[in-house]
């Protein structure tokens, strides 16, 4: 499959997740109060000018919200980079926590909208009017993420989310391509880990390399550390 930033194939179809997962999943659920993702999310409009949690994705609000504490985690200064980025909701979150650490996030789309269910359009003016009160904050970077440069963005990465093609020759690509770039301390986070083989493939393959360890896992996010810094 030829690689893209957008985020789903339009054939995409929910698997039954492992029971693990599901486990995983109940337990993590109770680590985000609704409280929580009330107070995140009008932090989030603040910044951004928008209603961030009216903005659609495909990421659900503990996702978003859990998204924006691993963000928010990292050290000062640090820089993230995201693949796929849609209409900008998941931008909006790890965007507001970069502009509270001095970050920065790189968002890397075709915003051409070419896997997506609802069909080919130029959905980049929608992302630029959603992520407008981090102009300062966010870049965006217009090309497949296959095609990424070291002039692109700057290095070392500290975050790094994945949520672009989801089939396994895609994100293994995004993989090797972006992996000499990560800081020691870098956390990366994969979405749909339970909807696409591909993707739990990938992360699977990265935990046994012994070089990377589990973070933590809620509803289909997942995020990883580095074993040894």
């Amino acid at each position: 499959m030829t690689q893209t930033a957008a985020l789903k194939p339009a054939s995409w179809r929910p698997t039954a997740p492992p029971s693990f997962l599901d486990r995983l999943t109940t337990f993590a659920w109770r680590t985000i109060r609704p409280s929580e993702l009330e107070v995140v999310t009008r932090r989030v409009s603040a910044f951004t000018g928008s209603d961030a949690g009216a903005i659609f994705s495909y990421c659900s609000p503990v996702e978003l919200v859990t998204l924006y504490r691993l963000a928010r985690s990292c050290p000062p200064g640090t820089i993230a980079l995201e693949v796929g980025s849609h209409f900008g909701a998941s931008a909006c979150y790890i965007g507001t926590a970069m502009s509270q650490i001095a970050g920065r996030l790189y968002c890397v789309d075709t915003w051409g909208n070419e896997t997506m269910p609802e069909g080919l359009q130029d959905t980049l003016a929608v992302f630029e009017h959603n992520t407008r009160g981090l102009g300062s904050v966010i870049r965006p970077i217009r090309k497949r993420s296959e095609l990424l440069e070291p002039g692109d963005f700057e290095a070392p990465l500290g975050f790094l989310f994945l949520d672009g093609d989801h089939s396994y020759e895609s994100v293994s690509t995004d993989w090797a391509r972006l992996e000499p770039w990560l800081g020691p301390k870098a956390t990366v986070a994969f979405h749909d880990i339970k909807h696409f083989p591909g993707v739990s493939r990938c992360v699977g393959e990265r935990l046994v390399s012994n070089h990377w360890k589990l973070g933590g896992f809620i509803d289909n996010l997942v995020w990883l550390h580095r074993a040894r810094w």
